[in-house]
């Protein structure tokens, strides 16, 4: 199984696996309030959230990791 290019649809969302097209919108909602309980922190230039979503690609090729973005259906358009 290809961990890159999973897709799992629900009723109001769609689990995709992450990709470099998110990039802009994983900087921009990744807030302090959104991720209180998560670690680690907000990044603080879009170069990190590159970085992040790079090596979660690559661990994904290599099938040690799984990281999904959640779409809302209504405003994505699926």
């Amino acid at each position: 199984m290809d961990f890159t290019s999973i897709q799992i649809d629900c009723e109001r969302i769609v689990l995709q696996s992450i990709s470099k097209k998110y990039y802009t919108e994983i900087f921009n909602e990744f807030t302090p309030d959104i991720t209180k309980y998560m670690f680690p922190k907000p990044a603080e230039k879009i170069e990190e959230t590159q970085i992040f979503i790079s090596q979660s690609i690559n661990n994904m090729k290599n099938k040690n990791e799984l990281i999904f973005v959640i779409l809302n259906k209504k405003i994505m358009n699926f």
